[in-house]
């Protein structure tokens, strides 16, 4: 995170959608592993606080069945 800006592998993401903070933030990953962030960025309780840090990838007990945002990627019935 450079300037409350996500980037991945140096390439920024684009994300209308989330409040930006002015937070600069380095992490690696390893194999499995995530880095969780919510939208509300100032405020969010997410894998920059020391006590949840990267997730590992047995930690997600859902399945995503729709996407309904952002709307130019709508979707349904995915498995």
């Amino acid at each position: 995170i450079i300037s409350g800006v996500v980037h991945i592998n140096g390439t920024a993401l684009d994300e209308p959608y989330a409040r930006l903070s002015d937070d600069d933030y380095h992490i690696s990953l390893g194999e499995d592993e995530y880095f969780v962030l919510g939208d509300n960025r100032p405020e969010s309780y997410d894998s920059r606080e020391e006590d949840i840090g990267a997730v590992r990838a047995d930690a997600f007990l859902g399945r995503v069945r729709a996407v309904v945002w952002p709307l130019g990627r709508v979707r349904f019935g995915m498995e």
